[in-house]
């Protein structure tokens, strides 16, 4: 089922900015300015139901906002695109699994242009195009694709596109590779539609980004995303031609701040913005937690003993002396930019930037929401229950009521 709640629905409680110092607010020389201002979310929309066949689904992390507000959620166990109106009505299906025109091996990423959605199958090199305003295939092709002569010829490979028209490529970095330094970057290129190379548009460091936890014999080995990572954060616009670059980890000696640049595919400046924070240092105890929680889970996989998990866990984890200060990066459909401040297990902090890079303010939001689309006043993304049930969800972004800056 789906709720289109009004104003006056349900609203989540928000704080003050987490990391930025005082001073932090919109200042055109770079740095923050005064004041960050604090925003609400109200929620406007919840598509799921744990009981409903039609509306439900499983985990999804693509989505797609239309042209006419449609919103597009892709599903991998489904194989599947599920397209709701802005109410919340579901419209129709897109696709399905198979190797037929319109069908999926591994569809893994979508966007629009125009008025076409495009799909890219990871598992076919297929893009497929569909109209839509009818969800009808409009034209099936395989994207050329150059797997190399052994593992020490990897060429980049297509991702999708761009929101110019031509095509995404990128380096591969396999984890195991990555994990013991041989990779250290992920470079993004810009291909036109028959692959041929147009020019470079990002490099992705990738140093101390993958946690690899391996027995000495290597017999065994898992890979996860690093919690404290302080690589820069790259992300390419999938709605403008446009670049976000994080800078987390600034030079020694210096005041701790990280910095936010957005470029255009042809390489000018839109903003660049540096913001100081306090750094918080990480106790042992967060450390402890982790490695236990990765080695429990470990061990019901591995047949190994817990203390020799725990152990490997700890020598493959990355630890700095400080917290990174942002954790994630959503650029926005209008140009605006929501970094994701790392949290302390309270709701998780967000700090929005306007397309111009000035300061839009400051909004908390549930542990179990991720944003996936947004603009300056408006957020899609995907909500888990307390049965962990995924819900489609989208909330309005504004300035806090009196009531709500009289309970803070």
């Amino acid at each position: 089922m789906y709720t289109n709640t009004p104003s006056g629905g349900r609203l989540l409680c928000y704080l003050a900015l987490l990391l930025l110092v005082p001073g932090c607010g919109g200042s055109t020389d770079g740095r923050a300015g005064t004041d960050v201002p604090r925003l609400a979310l109200e929620n406007e929309l919840r598509i799921g139901s744990p009981d409903d066949p039609e509306y439900s689904f499983g985990w999804f992390r693509s989505l797609a906002v239309g042209p006419d507000a449609h919103i597009y959620t892709l599903h991998p166990e489904e194989q599947v695109i599920r397209e709701h109106d802005a109410s919340g009505r579901l419209v129709r299906k897109i696709g399905g699994e198979g190797e037929g025109p319109g069908e999926f091996k591994s569809a893994g990423a979508m966007g629009f242009l125009a008025d076409t959605l495009w799909v890219f199958d990871y598992g076919a090199y297929r893009l497929s195009y569909f109209d839509g305003s009818t969800g009808e295939l409009i034209d099936s092709r395989r994207v050329p694709v150059d797997f190399g002569d052994g593992p020490d010829d990897d060429p980049p490979r297509p991702s999708g596109l761009l929101p110019d028209g031509t095509m995404l490529a990128r380096t591969m970095a396999w984890s195991q590779r990555v994990a013991s330094g041989e990779i250290t970057e992920m470079v993004q290129f810009r291909w036109t539609r028959d692959g041929e190379l147009i020019d470079t548009l990002a490099v992705q460091p990738l140093v101390n980004t993958t946690w690899e936890v391996k027995p000495p014999d290597g017999s065994y080995r898992s890979y996860m995303q690093q919690p404290f990572a302080r690589a820069a954060i790259v992300r390419i616009s999938s709605y403008r031609p446009e670049i976000v670059r994080v800078e987390r980890d600034p030079p020694e000696g210096v005041e701790p701040f990280f910095r936010v640049i957005k470029t255009t595919f042809d390489g000018d400046t839109v903003f660049d913005r540096s913001f100081p924070y306090d750094p918080v240092p990480i106790p042992p105890s967060v450390v402890d937690s982790l490695v236990d929680l990765r080695a429990q889970g470990m061990g019901e996989r591995a047949e190994y003993p817990i203390a020799e998990i725990r152990e490997w866990a700890r020598s493959g984890l990355y630890v700095p002396e400080t917290f990174p200060p942002v954790e994630g990066a959503v650029p926005g459909m209008d140009g605006s930019v929501w970094l994701q401040l790392t949290d302390d297990g309270g709701p998780l902090t967000w700090f929005g930037l306007a397309p111009d890079g000035h300061t839009i303010g400051a909004v908390d939001a549930s542990q179990r929401f991720r944003l996936l689309a947004a603009t300056s006043d408006r957020w899609w993304g995907v909500e888990t229950d307390e049965l962990d049930v995924p819900y489609i969800v989208r909330y309005d972004v504004g300035p806090r009521t009196l009531e709500q800056e009289l309970e803070n």
